[in-house]
């Protein structure tokens, strides 16, 4: 058995200076998501954002209509990335952690509602209800009553 030296320290460490274990930092009187686990958390996000933006684009000149990728799709994707991670770290006790990834994370969202914003301001009248991600009734599959025709 080889030891990976990107993942193996040189020698033992103090426990005073902290640690990360499996995406986790621990710290005298801290434990909370690891600076890694946090960056890889945001660039997920980064990459909804990118393709909810790339659909929005398409959407607009009415090249797609996928409903997972409309404002309204995308913004409850995030929400439960946001709900998962949480979840998954829910033992932290590093309330500034959650504070300054809330803040990263509001950050994004108001950039993505900006672009939202433009796309939606370029986009033709019966394309705007299916950016928001809302049902149009003239897009619904139908099968309307025909009445025969009297002789």
């Amino acid at each position: 058995m080889t030891l990976s030296p990107d993942k193996t320290s040189s020698g033992a460490a103090s426990i005073s200076d902290g640690f990360d274990f499996l995406g986790i930092n621990f710290c005298p009187g801290a434990v909370r998501p690891a600076k890694k686990a946090q960056k890889k958390f945001l660039a997920s996000i980064d990459a909804l954002f990118v393709e909810g933006q790339k659909s929005l684009n398409l959407m607009k000149d009415g090249k797609h209509d996928k409903r997972p990728h409309t404002l309204l799709g995308t913004l409850k994707k995030l929400d439960g990335m946001i709900d998962g991670w949480g979840k998954h770290y829910w033992f932290c006790n590093d309330d500034q952690i959650w504070k300054n990834v809330d803040a990263k994370i509001n950050a994004k969202i108001t950039h993505f509602l900006g672009f939202y914003r433009d796309v939606r301001n370029a986009a033709i009248e019966e394309r705007k209800m299916g950016l928001l991600g809302v049902s149009e009734l003239i897009r619904i599959d139908r099968e309307p009553f025909s009445y025969p025709k009297m002789g």
